[in-house]
C-alpha cells in the first residue's frame, strides 16, 4: 500500500514503516494538499497563519517543511527558507526530530538521500547557531560503526567530518563533542590503513592532530583510553611528534598538564565506552545481557558476532571495554541466572581469530585492573578475574593466557610505574577477596591443568593471597571450581598459546609497552609514583574504604547460586573494627598536615609548597579540631576519582563543609594565610582543576550553606563567597585576612599553574555582575582587592594594578618565545565565553594602563566574540566609556588581521571604527599616517568596506581629509586594489556630496578623481567615469 512506503528508510517488504516517518509522511501530504496551486504570497500566508494558530498546527507545519527538506533536494533550500520564517520555538521541534532520526536504531537503514538532506540541515543549523544541535553531534558520531570498511560507512564518516571541519569554531566552543569526536576518529585511524581510504585517513589525522594541540585539555576527559588509542597510532609520524610530547614534555600540550600518569590513573567515562557501539548494536548487546538466562544466550550471540564482527575484528576491541567498563548488571541481574558478563566475554574471545586483535582485546580487558584504586568501581575488574577463575577447568589456557599477559602488562606497559601498578593489581586482588567476588586463589593455583608458568605469575602478583590456610581449605574443595558455561558456536579456540603472548615478536600496538624515554634515575623513578604502601602482611594501605560495603556501586551482589555468599576476609591483620571505616594512623595525619600534602595520588608532578610558615600540629588539631583531616581526606577521595555519582557528590559536600569550619576559625583567630595555605593548597588546586571543564560558573546564592548543598559549586566557590561576604561586613579585618589566604594559595601553586586563580577570581565576579544592580558600587574595590592578590601572590609587594594585570597574563610564555599569553582570560575564554565579555568591558574601564592598545587582547575578543557581545562592546566604545586601541593605533596589528578569519577581521576593523567615529583629528591622523596609506595600497578592503564608510561617514571633508582619500588610491600597477580603493572613495564622496554640495573641498576631489579615471590606462578603471558623473547628477 502507499501508506505503507517510506521515503526516510529503505526498508525490506516485512518491514513495519517507523511511526515518526508516517507522522512527517502524513502532515508533509497535507501541507502539499493545502498549497497546491497557490501563489507564492498564498503559501506565505498559509504558513504564517497555520504557525500562529496553535502548538499542535505548529507542530503539524514544521513536521512537513522537515520531512520536504529532507525527501526533496531540489526543493531544501526552499523548505529551509519557510522553517526559517515559520520558526517560533529556535527551532526546537526540528531539533527534537532529527535527534530521533540520529539516534535511531535505523539509522543505518536511511537513503543516502535522506542522510545528505540530514547533514545538509545541520549544516544549516549549526550555522545559524541552534541551541541543542550539539547532541545531534553526539549521536550522528556514535553511528560510525568502528571495523566497518564499507562505502556507506565510510562516506558518512567522511561526511561528518567536512561538517565539523567547517564549523571548526563552533566545535571549539563544545568541549563534550571535541572528546568524542577525537575518540571517535582516533579509533577509526587505524582501520583506514588501506590504500582506497588512505586520502579519508589523512584527513582524519590533521583533524585529531590539531584538535589535540588546541584543546588538549578538553580530550583530557577521556581518560586512560585516551592513551590506549594513541598507542594504536603512535607509529603515524603526524602522531610521533604528539607522543613524545605526551612522555616527556607535557607542558607543550598544555600548561595544566601533568602528565601521562594523571591519564592512566583516570578512568574513562562510560559515554566514551558507550559511543564505539551504535544504538543498534548496544540494544541487541544489552537484550542478552538483561535478558537471557545462562545457557540461552549462545544463538542470539552467535547472530551478534555474525552481523558486526565477522568482517570488522577490531571492533572486538570496543565491545570487550564496553563490556567490562561500559556497563554494569544491576543488584536484581547480578541475582537471577541473567547470563554474566564474563560468559559473553569468554565466548568472544574464543571467537578471535586474528592474534593482533586478540592481544589488544587483553589489554582492553584487564587495563583497568592495572590502575585501580579501593575507591574505583569493582565493576571495572570482576569480569576479568571471573574469567581466569571459571576458565581454570575448561578452559585453562585462558586463564593461563590471562594471568600471564596481566603479569607482562605490569611489567612492562610503562616501566615508570612498574611498582604502582603492581600495587593497584594486588589492590584489586584484596577488594575482590573482601567483597566476595571471588573466595580464594588458592582453587586456579592448585587446579590440575594449571600450568608452572602460570602458578609463577601469580606468585609474582598475588604472593600475600596465597596462604597456607588457604591452600588447605582449596585442596578440600578442589573439586567445587566454578566453571565456564560452553561457549556461542562461532569458530574453535584460536587464541595465542601463553608463550607466545609475552613473548610474541609481533607484538601489536596496544599490547606494546610505553617506552621510558626519559633518562631518570632510580630514585626520580620512585619519586614520581603515587605513594601506596604495603604493611607487614603486603595488604595495599593508602587507599580511602568506603564506610557502606553493601554500596551497589562497589560489588552489588546478592545470593545466588554462582557466587559465594561467605565473603573471605582478606589477609590483612589490621582490620577495623566492624561498622568502622579504616582509619589512617593519626601520627600520620599529623605528618601529612604538616608537610602539606595529600595521600591521594600523582606525585609526578607535585604541586610546590613554597611556603615555610607551617603551623606545628598541636596549634592546628586544637585551633581546627578534625576539619583540617575531614577535608583532606574528602579531597584525597575526590582526586581518587567515584564512578558512583552520588558517593562523588557526599565527598564534595563533606570537603566544603569541612573547608567552611576551617574559614570560620581562620577569620576569628591570628593566623596568618600562609601558613593556612600550606596545608591547604594542593588540595584546593586539585579539585579546581579536576573539575574545570564541568564546573558550573552560575552564582545561584552568596549563602555559603546553598553553595554547600549546590552540586555545581566547588571549593574555589566556598573561598569566593566567604571572602564576597566578607566585604559586605563593616569589619575590614575578614576582607584582609581572606585576601592573605587566597594570595599565599595564588604564592603555592606552580609559575605555571597560577593563572587558574585569575580565571577563578574573575569568572566569579563576572557572575554577579548580571545579578548585582549596584555593579558600579563595588567594582572598583574589587579591583583593588586583585591588585593586593596579584601583587602578594607573586612576592611583589606593592605593585601597581598595571604591573599586577601584566603578572598575571604573563604566568607562561608561548613555546615560541613571542611574548606573552593571556593564560587567565584564554582559560576564562574556554570555560565561559560569556564571563569574558562580562569581565573585558570592566578590565577596559578600569584597567587602562595596560588592556587598551594591548593586541593580544584585542586578537582574544576577536576570536571569541559573537554578534550581540560585539554590538555591546561597539556601543560601549562609542558612548565613550571604553577604548581598545588608545590613541596609537598598532597598524601592525591591522595588517595581521587581514590573515585572520573573515568574522575576525571585521570585527577588529568594526572596533577600530567604533572608537574613531566622529573624532575628526582622529580620523584624519590614522588616514593620514604612511602606514595605514601603506596598508590601504597592499590589502583587499572588499571584507570592512562597510566599517570603513561607517567611519567616514561622521566625519567632516576637511580640505586635510578629502586629499587624504585620495591618496589612498595606489599607482596603476595594482588594478584590482584601485579598482577597490576609487569604489571607497566614490563612495565617500557622493555621501559627502549630499549632505554638503556647496563645499568646494569635495567639488575638487571629483574634478581631481574624475580626470585621473578618465586618464588612466585601464579599460576597468575608465569604466568609473559614469559613477563619477552621477554623484553630482
Amino acid at each position: 500500500m502507499e501508506a505503507d512506503i517510506s521515503n526516510l528508510y529503505d526498508l525490506d517488504e516485512i518491514e513495519a514503516v517507523d511511526e515518526l516517518d508516517k507522522e512527517l509522511s502524513a502532515h508533509y501530504t497535507q501541507y502539499c494538499q493545502s498549497i497546491s496551486d497557490k501563489s507564492e504570497l498564498e503559501i506565505h500566508n498559509i504558513l504564517q497563519q497555520k504557525a500562529s494558530q496553535s502548538r499542535r498546527d505548529y507542530t503539524e507545519i514544521v513536521s512537513a517543511l522537515l520531512y520536504g527538506a529532507l525527501t526533496e533536494p531540489e526543493n531544501a533550500q526552499t523548505h529551509f527558507n519557510s522553517l526559517t520564517l515559520v520558526n517560533r520555538d529556535q527551532f526546537g521541534i526540528v531539533i527534537n526530530r532529527i535527534h530521533i532520526l540520529a539516534s535511531n536504531t535505523r539509522f543505518h537503514l536511511l537513503k543516502p538521500r535522506t542522510r545528505d538532506q540530514m547533514l545538509w540541515l545541520i549544516n544549516e543549523l549549526t550555522t545559524l547557531d541552534v541551541q541543542a544541535i550539539e547532541n545531534i553531534y553526539l549521536s550522528l558520531l556514535r553511528q560510525i560503526r568502528s571495523g566497518d570498511m564499507s562505502s556507506n560507512n565510510t562516506n558518512f564518516s567522511y561526511q561528518l567530518l567536512r561538517l565539523c571541519e567547517h564549523h571548526r569554531r563552533w566545535l571549539h566552543l563544545h568541549p563534550r563533542i571535541i572528546a568524542i569526536a577525537v575518540y571517535t576518529y582516533l579509533r577509526q585511524i587505524p582501520d583506514h590503513r588501506t590504500g582506497q581510504l588512505s586520502q579519508l585517513q589523512q584527513r582524519e589525522i590533521k583533524f585529531v592532530t590539531s584538535l589535540m594541540r588546541e584543546k588538549w585539555l578538553a580530550c583530557c576527559v577521556i581518560g586512560r583510553d585516551l592513551v590506549r588509542l594513541l598507542q594504536d597510532v603512535s607509529s603515524i609520524p603526524e602522531f610521533q611528534q604528539l607522543w613524545h610530547d605526551l612522555l616527556n614534555e607535557p607542558q607543550k600540550l598544555s600548561p595544566m598538564f601533568k602528565g601521562i600518569t594523571t591519564l592512566l590513573q583516570t578512568p574513562t567515562p562510560r559515554e566514551y565506552l558507550r559511543c564505539r557501539l551504535t544504538p543498534d548494536m548496544e540494544h541487541k548487546l544489552l537484550f542478552i545481557l538483561q535478558n537471557l538466562r545462562n545457557g540461552h544466550y549462545q544463538r542470539n550471540l552467535g547472530w551478534f558476532m555474525q552481523r558486526y564482527l565477522l568482517t570488522a575484528e577490531s571492533f572486538y576491541v570496543d565491545v570487550i571495554r564496553y563490556l567490562v567498563a561500559g556497563w554494569y548488571p544491576s543488584n536484581q541481574i547480578l541475582q537471577s541466572d541473567i547470563v554474566p558478563r564474563y560468559v559473553v566475554i569468554g565466548s568472544l574471545l574464543r571467537a578471535i581469530k586474528n592474534p593482533v586483535v586478540a592481544a589488544n582485546v587483553k589489554i582492553a580487558l584487564i587495563y583497568d585492573w592495572l590502575f585501580f584504586k579501593e575507591n574505583d568501581n569493582i565493576m571495572f575488574i570482576e569480569p576479568s578475574m571471573l574469567l581466569m577463575e571459571r576458565s581454570a577447568e575448561r578452559y585453562p589456557y585462558i586463564t593461563a593466557i590471562m594471568m600471564e599477559f596481566l603479569r607482562y602488562a605490569v611489567d612492562e606497559y610503562y616501566p615508570p610505574l612498574k611498582d604502582y601498578m603492581e600495587k593497584c593489581v594486588a589492590c584489586g586482588m584484596r577488594v575482590m577477596l573482601e567483597k566476595g567476588v571471588i573466595r580464594s586463589l588458592m582453587p586456579i593455583y592448585n587446579c590440575p591443568l594449571t600450568e608452572k608458568s602460570t602458578r609463577d605469575c601469580m606468585q609474582a602478583l598475588f604472593s600475600p593471597f596465597l596462604t597456607s590456610k588457604e591452600s588447605k581449605d582449596a585442596n578440600n574443595n578442589a573439586s567445587s571450581l566454578p566453571q565456564m558455561p560452553p561457549a556461542a558456536s562461532i569458530s574453535s579456540p584460536i587464541l595465542q598459546s601463553p608463550s607466545m603472548s609475552s613473548s610474541s615478536s609481533n607484538t601489536p600496538t596496544s599490547q606494546r609497552p610505553i617506552p621510558d624515554t626519559t633518562s631518570k634515575t632510580e630514585e626520580d623513578q620512585q619519586q614520581q609514583q603515587p605513594s601506596i604502601n604495603e604493611n607487614q602482611n603486603g595488604a595495599m594501605e593508602g587507599f580511602t574504604q568506603q564506610e557502606d560495603d553493601d554500596d551497589v556501586a562497589r560489588y552489588p551482589y546478592g545470593e545466588n547460586d554462582t557466587m559465594e555468599n561467605q565473603k573471605t576476609p582478606p589477609p590483612n591483620d589490621h582490620q577495623p573494627p566492624a561498622g568502622e571505616p579504616m582509619a589512617i594512623e593519626q601520627e600520620d595525619q599529623d605528618a601529612q598536615f604538616m608537610e602539606g600534602v595529600s595521600t591521594a595520588e600523582d606525585t609526578s608532578q607535585p604541586l610546590v609548597v613554597t611556603t615555610n610558615k607551617v603551623m606545628d600540629s598541636s596549634q592546628s588539631y586544637m585551633m581546627f579540631g578534625d576539619s583540617i583531616v575531614r577535608f583532606q581526606s574528602a579531597c584525597s577521595s575526590l582526586v581518587s576519582g567515584f564512578e558512583d555519582e552520588e558517593e562523588k557528590q557526599l565527598q564534595m559536600t563533606i570537603a566544603k563543609r569541612s573547608l567552611r569550619e576551617v574559614l570560620d576559625v581562620y577569620l576569628r583567630m591570628s593566623l596568618s594565610g600562609e601558613a593556612l595555605a600550606s596545608s591547604m593548597a594542593e588540595q584546593i588546586y586539585q579539585i579546581s582543576d579536576m573539575t574545570l571543564l564541568e564546573h558550573a560558573f552560575t552564582i545561584t546564592s552568596d549563602n555559603l550553606d546553598d553553595v554547600i548543598v549546590d552540586s555545581s559549586q566547588d571549593l574555589m566557590d566556598v573561598l569566593m563567597t566567604t571572602l564576597w561576604s566578607a566585604h559586605k561586613k563593616e569589619d575590614a579585618s575578614a576582607p584582609t585576612k581572606m585576601m592573605d589566604l587566597l594570595s599565599a594559595l595564588t604564592k603555592s601553586i606552580k609559575n605555571s599553574n597560577r593563572h587558574l586563580v585569575g580565571m577563578r577570581w574573575w569568572s566569579f565576579f563576572a557572575s554577579r555582575l548580571s545579578q548585582q544592580q549596584e555593579a558600579n558600587s563595588w567594582i572598583s574595590s574589587v579591583i583593588d582587592l586583585y591588585r593586593i592578590l596579584v601583587s602578594n601572590g607573586y612576592g611583589m609587594a606593592d605593585a601597581g594594578l598595571s604591573e599586577c594585570l601584566t603578572l598575571d597574563m604573563q604566568v607562561s610564555q608561548n613555546i615560541q618565545n613571542h611574548g606573552p599569553e593571556l593564560t587567565f582570560l584564554k582559560l576564562l575564554a574556554e570555560v565561559n565565553t560569556q564571563y569574558i565579555f562580562d569581565i573585558l568591558p570592566l578590565l577596559y574601564e578600569y584597567m587602562p594602563a595596560y588592556t587598551i592598545g594591548n593586541v593580544e587582547l584585542i586578537k582574544l575578543l576577536a576570536a571569541m566574540i559573537v554578534p550581540d557581545q560585539l554590538g555591546n562592546m561597539v556601543s560601549l566604545i562609542q558612548a565613550g566609556k571604553i577604548q581598545c586601541f588608545g590613541e596609537s593605533i598598532n597598524t601592525n596589528l591591522l595588517v595581521s588581521s587581514f590573515t585572520m578569519e573573515t568574522y575576525e577581521t571585521i570585527t577588529i576593523w568594526e572596533l577600530l571604527s567604533a572608537e574613531l567615529r566622529g573624532r575628526q583629528e582622529r580620523i584624519e591622523e590614522f588616514l593620514n599616517s604612511p602606514e595605514t596609506i601603506d596598508l590601504f595600497h597592499t590589502q583587499n578592503l572588499n571584507e570592512i568596506m562597510p566599517q570603513l564608510l561607517s567611519l567616514l561617514a561622521t566625519a567632516q571633508p576637511t580640505s586635510l581629509l578629502v586629499e587624504t582619500c585620495l591618496q589612498l588610491i595606489p599607482s596603476s600597477s595594482h588594478v584590482e586594489q584601485r579598482k577597490t580603493n576609487i569604489q571607497l572613495v566614490i563612495s565617500a564622496l557622493s555621501y559627502w556630496y549630499r549632505i554638503d554640495k556647496a563645499n568646494p573641498h569635495i567639488q575638487q576631489a571629483i574634478e581631481t578623481l574624475s580626470n585621473m579615471i578618465r586618464n588612466d590606462p585601464d579599460e576597468s578603471i575608465r569604466q568609473f567615469t559614469e559613477s563619477i558623473t552621477r554623484i553630482t547628477s
